[in-house]
């Protein structure tokens, strides 16, 4: 709400929940909403009304007991239905009656303000939905925790809704007990006293033998009579739940008020409670008896008792209620007097009181507590009137005005009271509709100290016109009556010619001139503030002598004016907004677009005025409407500028991530738009681009790209990412051995195996293998990915092979992979020819060939045999490869095995069969083939599975978007042999991007590592670092090749979330009274109340230029890095880290330079997307004052407040004080003051002081106010 207006007289405390029995429990009790003034829509500003007049309550229970006996509600309920209306499902009624005191007639009363208030448990739980169904006799409705049905007598019911905050509607804890306000000021003010009936509370019949049934409601009406006594009255509310089977106490402060200063106090008492029991003692409400006495007595009135106060009882005067029951089934609302003799419980001149409530097994909820006591308010009065329209004389009572002509008003000031008056003020707030033109002021006495009329731009929303009056003497004091004027001010406004007010076909636009008077009482320095200006008296009829109240309104003709100047103009506005989920729509965007002083609803208030009022804490809703701005000053039911709001939620395009082949050509990225929804395409940094992205098929790996769609009013949702993975196609390799190394003779046989392997990420397909030698012509249908195929044939040789000496053979295979390019392979292997058994070795060998065991090894896995020539010798020392050659006579009918030049025997995986094997080679010397000699080779070949161990490890199981995951492959050889030609391939899901590893990839494209050998009983680890993308659930799996045996691994699962935080942040400077040239602090306190840690968090805080920066410290529940840096008046600090659930507080030091108001902001931010930008700024307003005066002082000698200490004086070069009692008899003088004044050998009390200083300028300032002293019957303070 925007509402410009002077400081509030008074500023009441929160409702507070103090235990005040040592030793108790902790209270499973609980205050939702806390204790605060309400004020009226029409005068915010307001939270204490006084008024000669008072305040009543009016109420009845809608809900009632099946058996009239009953004496709880936690029996069978029934509804209370007593409308006549056959479209109600409950209904009560009560009626609204006003006093007659001091003989004032009820008819003249004027309703000044009216709350309504209603209650209620609906569900026995475990929930209790804010609306339901109910159907009873044929008839079916929907009722509603935030609505009512409200009407007069003379009336029809109209729909009264609570704003979603006022005040509490509890779904699963607090016993389901609700409790609903709304204002409904405008109706009671049309009707008057009277019935008033509420209907379709939402209630339900039935029974809960735990808690119990109840609903009923409640109106308070605060009044004004002119014959009336002066009041104070205040209404608070909030919901404060008290539990059963507790020993329970609370407190509720109220202060502020001023009761009169002579003579008898009178109190009274209206509260409003729900679910008091008639037969459950040991509940009470109480008053501090005297100001700070720390003693309490117990309240009652004829309806209950002391101990039990909340008992189901409706004491309201004996007003009519239908119906009137003693029982009301769980509804309390009482009003009476508070007893006080002698004024012992609130003494004159007091301006606090303390209740205290509590229970011991009831349990209960209040949520209204109004009180008034007897006031004293100098009597001002101020007759505000239209003099002139254009220069003419005004003689109707119904005047008219045409945009852009000029209003003539007079203010004529009286003073009524029995005291002078000092710096009187008066403030007119201009309307919506009008602008300032002139001022001019008289004033009727000798000795005035005025300083004039002035208009204020700045004060209120369109500005006001300030009548600093200064001092008003006793008319009695100048030898005139008491209807003598003293000072009149003459004011013109001239009528708006604006076309989005005159324009308004719904609209009749009138200007509504009010104002309010404040100032001090000489004699007894009570203030006074909001003293409404008056158009008069009444001078006839039942009310005569009463005050005309309310504004002086003339009504704008604008039927020439917008034929002319306004024919081409519109009125139709229309916002819209593009929102993803979760945003708002920005409050003041709209704010901004209308002329100020407008106020916001759903609906136009009429006699209703609580429907839904809009504004910064209390947002226009995500959805599409029409909504109506209202000008403040203006007649509501007549004038209301309609507007509408679009909201676009535009939600992302669906995205199917897919995985393709290798190929030629390129392939496109699969997203859906919405109908009428436009696709815009961004790269992964975040560019936007011209047109839609392709994906290359030829180049394999992860391709991403970042798509959004915008619908047809150019709203544009969230990008998100889509993924193309083209895999890097099949990779063959052709291997062809044959099981023998000579031959010696035709008709021999040669068996070969022919080995195709695709380490590829794609299956082969249809491959053909040929063998012309041997005549193998095939076709192999598929080679998985990372699989070997074996195909097997064999050759006899011939007379032409013993006469070539050799037989070379070459296998070929050939395919085509999808983009129609054909693989063409061949492997070839050379069995040589050796006669007989071959030349004898020599007599006197230098070669020798010494046999080898090689041991066990798996057949599946294959790998190195070992080395042939390791042992053997050449005239004594071991052979060397380039010296020797050698040849295999005998490989036992072993397939599968590659024989190096270097004599190293590697075996082909899952091709030989698992048994003991003995092979036989001749070694001889090159350029001496006579030198040769023989020796076997022997070796078990095992049927199982290698004996490693293949675990895989991940560092975290939950990340954020963004961070970093480390993977640990982890294989151990547990044989007794060497693991040759280690194939791990990790296959990272989608949501993770590989960023590195400690061993080199087998190419870009993969995530293929080749490790050559792993000797028996060691260990190797592979270490993969990755970064989270997207949000899912993540299993990462790796799979180990060691030739024909495979086997997987699988990490934990990973929780990849989205990074959001919820930062908050407050500030305050704790409401301290500053002085110029003091240092003080502002205490920052941000807190991560979301579930992630935030990172680069920076709290930026602008320094108003009243005040310079001095340092600051801090304090973290957590490790906390934290830099500063300071530019002018900004102050940014930056936390790299801040954990889930951490709090920081800051403590900003700086020092006060120059008097006025400081308005301070402060803001937090992260790196990460915060869920609640609602809570991210703060902002702290406070007063630099040149001097400041204490209000209490409490003398007593323990050096705690005992002396009248002013801030400040140091400013002026002399001080000259005087301190006086409420006769006016000076009690104190000083020159040049010294703080030294202790309020000695004088009683607790009400005295007033006034300092004149003079500054080094010789300009004089006077200050005035009062003081309270405070002391107890020994001297000392409390």
């Amino acid at each position: 709400m925007n509402t410009f207006c002077s400081t509030p007289r008074v500023i009441f405390a929160w409702l507070l929940l103090v235990f005040m029995i040592a030793g108790l429990a902790p209270a499973q009790a609980q205050v939702q909403v806390p204790f605060s003034p309400r004020t009226a829509a029409a005068s915010p500003e307001k939270t204490i009304y006084s008024i000669k007049g008072d305040f009543t309550m009016i109420g009845n229970t809608n809900l009632q007991t099946e058996d009239p006996d009953a004496t709880t509600n936690n029996t069978s309920m029934v509804y209370v239905d007593i409308d006549g209306d056959p479209t109600t499902l409950n209904s009560s009624s009560a009626t609204l009656l006003f006093s007659q005191e001091n003989g004032a007639d009820p008819s003249c009363s004027e309703v000044v303000y009216a709350g309504l208030y209603w209650t209620g448990r609906a569900s026995a739980g475990p929930e209790s939905p804010i609306s339901f169904e109910v159907s009873k006799d044929g008839l079916t409705k929907t009722l509603n925790k935030r609505q009512v049905l409200f009407k007069h007598a003379n009336g029809s019911y109209q729909t009264i809704t609570a704003a979603p905050n006022n005040i509490y509607f509890p779904e699963t804890s607090e016993s389901l007990m609700y409790s609903a306000y709304a204002e409904v000021t405008d109706l009671v003010k049309e009707h008057g006293g009277g019935e008033y009936f509420v209907a379709d509370m939402a209630l339900n019949e039935g029974s809960d033998e735990q808690v119990g049934f109840y609903g009923g409601w409640g109106l308070v009406v605060v009044y004004q009579n002119s014959k009336m006594n002066w009041r104070d009255v205040t209404v608070f509310d909030g919901h404060a739940y008290v539990t059963g089977s507790q020993v329970l106490e609370y407190q509720i402060p109220i202060e502020g008020f001023q009761t009169a200063q002579n003579g008898e106090v009178n109190i009274k008492l209206g509260v409003m409670a729900g679910e008091g029991d008639m037969d459950l003692d040991g509940n009470y409400l109480e008053i501090e008896n005297g100001l700070n006495s720390g003693e309490f007595i117990r309240l009652s009135h004829e309806g209950n008792s002391p101990d039990n106060f909340f008992n189901s009882s409706i004491f309201t005067g004996g007003n009519p209620r239908n119906p009137f029951l003693k029982h009301n089934a769980g509804m309390d609302i009482s009003m009476f007097e508070i007893p006080n003799e002698n004024n012992e419980v609130i003494g004159n001149s007091q301006t606090s009181t303390l209740f205290r409530y509590g229970s011991v097994r009831d349990r209960y909820i209040i949520f209204n507590l109004t009180f008034s006591v007897d006031a004293y308010v100098p009597e001002v009065v101020g007759i505000n009137k239209v003099s002139r329209i254009n220069g003419q004389e005004v003689t109707e009572e119904n005047a008219e005005v045409e945009p852009g002509e000029e209003i003539e008003f007079t203010i004529e000031l009286f003073n009524k009271g029995t005291e002078p008056i000092e710096d009187a003020q008066i403030v007119i707030p201009l309307p919506f509709t009008a602008t300032q033109a002139t001022v001019e002021e008289q004033l009727f006495f000798s000795g005035h100290n005025s300083s004039g009329a002035t208009y204020e731009p700045t004060m209120g929303p369109n500005g006001s016109i300030v009548w600093k009056v200064g001092d008003l003497p006793m008319p009695s004091s100048i030898g005139e009556a008491s209807d003598f004027v003293l000072a009149r001010l003459s004011y013109t406004v001239k009528a708006t010619e604006d076309c989005f007010i005159l324009t308004n076909e719904e609209c009749n636009p009138s200007i509504s001139i009010e104002g309010a008077i404040s100032g001090t009482g000489k004699v007894s320095g009570t203030p006074f503030k909001e003293i409404s200006l008056i158009q008069g008296y009444q001078d006839g009829g039942e009310c005569k002598g009463e005050m005309v109240t309310g504004p002086v309104v003339v009504w704008v003709n604008t039927e020439n004016f917008d034929a002319t100047q306004c024919k081409d103009y519109s009125q139709n506005r229309v916002f819209e907004f593009c929102l993803a989920e979760g945003e708002e729509i920005p409050f003041d965007l709209i704010k901004d677009a209308f002329p100020a002083g407008i106020r916001f609803y759903k609906e136009i208030p009429g006699l209703n005025v609580e429907l839904m009022e809009f504004d910064a804490n209390n947002p226009f809703p995500t959805e599409s409407d029409t909504y109506y701005a209202l000008p403040v000053g203006m007649d509501h039911e007549v004038c209301a500028f309609a507007f509408e709001i679009k909201v676009n939620e535009v939600a992302p395009p669906k995205v199917k991530n897919r995985v393709v082949d290798i190929d030629f050509g390129t392939t496109t990225y699969i997203v859906e738009a919405s109908p009428n929804h436009t696709l815009v395409w961004y790269d992964f940094r975040g560019n936007k681009l011209d047109e839609e992205p392709v994906v290359q098929l030829w180049f394999p790996g992860v391709h991403t790209a970042y798509v959004s769609q915008v619908n047809e009013a150019g709203c544009e949702s969230e990008k998100v990412p889509v993924v193309v993975k083209v895999l890097a196609g099949f990779a063959l390799s052709l291997t062809k051995v044959a099981d023998r190394a000579v031959f010696s003779e035709a008709g021999q046989e040669i068996n070969y195996v022919i080995e195709i392997d695709n380490d590829g990420d794609f299956a082969a397909n249809n491959v053909k293998v040929e063998d012309p030698l041997t005549g193998l012509e095939t076709i192999v249908a598929e080679v998985p990915p990372f699989s070997k195929y074996h195909v097997y044939t064999s050759y006899t040789v011939t007379a032409a092979d013993v006469e070539a000496g050799k037989v070379r053979n070459t296998a070929f295979a050939v395919t085509v992979d999808a983009g129609g390019v054909e693989f063409a392979l061949e492997a070839s292997a050379l069995v040589t020819y050796r006669a007989g058994e071959g030349p004898p070795p020599g007599d006197n060998p230098t070669i020798i060939a010494n046999d080898d065991h090689f041991g066990d090894f798996e057949a599946k896995v294959g790998g190195l045999l070992g080395n042939i020539l390791d042992n053997d010798l050449l005239n004594g020392q071991k052979v060397k490869p380039e010296q020797i050659d050698f040849i295999f006579t005998d490989l036992d009918g072993l397939l599968g095995l590659i024989i190096g030049e270097d004599g190293k025997l590697r075996l082909m995986g899952g091709v030989a069969e698992a048994r003991a094997y003995t092979l036989e080679y001749e070694l001889w010397e090159l350029g001496n083939p006579q030198n040769r000699d023989k020796a076997i080779v022997t070796f078990q070949l095992l049927s199982g599975d290698p004996e490693v161990d293949f675990t895989k490890s991940v560092d975290r199981t939950e990340v954020m978007v963004g961070d970093m995951v480390t993977y640990t492959i982890s294989l151990t050889n547990n044989g007794n042999q060497t693991l040759e030609n280690i194939r791990i391939e990790d296959f990272l899901p989608e949501e993770l991007m590989y960023i590195s590893s400690n061993f080199d990839r087998e190419d870009d494209d993969s995530l293929v590592f080749i490790i050559a050998q792993l000797p028996a009983g060691e260990t190797v680890e592979l270490v993969i670092e990755a970064m989270a993308t997207a949000e899912g659930e993540v299993v990462n799996k790796a799979q180990l090749t060691i030739g024909d045996f495979e086997k997987e691994a699988e990490s934990e699962s990973v929780i990849v979330k989205n990074a959001q935080v919820d930062l908050a942040i407050s500030k305050t400077s704790f409401n301290r009274d500053i002085v110029e040239g003091d240092a003080f602090e502002y205490e920052i306190e941000v807190i991560n109340i979301g579930s992630e840690t935030a990172h680069a968090v920076i709290i930026t805080d602008r320094l108003p230029s009243k005040v310079t920066y001095l340092g600051y410290s801090f304090e973290a529940d957590f490790d906390a890095e934290i830099s500063v840096q300071v530019s002018g008046q900004q102050v940014q600090w930056q936390v790299e880290r801040f954990p889930a659930g951490g709090t920081l507080t800051l403590t900003l030091e700086v020092k006060a330079n120059n008097k006025g108001t400081i308005i301070n902001e402060v803001e937090v931010s992260s790196r990460e997307e915060d869920v609640d930008l609602s809570n991210n700024k703060a902002r702290d307003e406070n007063e630099i004052k040149e001097v400041f005066f204490p209000n209490v002082i409490t003398p007593g000698g323990d050096g705690k407040n005992d002396f009248f200490v002013i801030k400040g004086l140091d400013k002026f070069v002399q001080n000259d004080l005087t301190i006086f009692n409420r006769y006016g008899d000076h009690i104190y003088e000083a020159t040049n003051y010294q703080n030294n004044w202790g309020a000695p050998g004088l009683n607790s009390g009400t005295y007033y002081y006034v300092m004149k200083s003079t500054d080094s300028n010789g300009q004089q300032t006077i200050f005035k106010g009062w003081i309270q002293v405070i002391k107890d019957g020994n001297g000392k303070d409390f």
